[in-house]
């Protein structure tokens, strides 16, 4: 993955535009959809902050469950980031994904 393909993939997750997420993914490999950004925060902690349960399940389907659990900078994952943000829909998918590791 490029540095400029994984800035971009956690600006579609920030959008929840999807499409975006697939085009990277096909374009780069799906592995810019788990790579962290400069604050180390990956494309789900983005898509989860905003809520986006539609680009948190396609980077599951491309990456697997375990990005979901990847600790940002400051330790915060992106169950942190949709739980700060009132995001239940996407709280309610992490856990279903990651179980107790939520």
């Amino acid at each position: 993955a490029t540095a400029g393909g994984s800035r971009l993939a956690n600006s579609a997750a920030l959008g929840g535009h999807v499409g975006v997420l697939r085009f990277l993914s096909e374009q780069c490999g799906p592995e810019v959809l788990a790579a962290p950004s400069v604050n180390n925060f990956r494309p789900a902690h983005d898509a989860a902050q905003e809520g986006h349960v539609d680009a948190l399940r396609f980077i599951v389907e491309q990456c697997g469950s375990e990005v979901l659990t990847a600790a940002g900078a400051n330790g915060s994952t992106p169950a942190h980031a949709a739980a700060a943000h009132g995001h239940v829909d996407a709280l309610r998918f992490l856990a279903e994904q990651c179980g107790s590791e939520v």
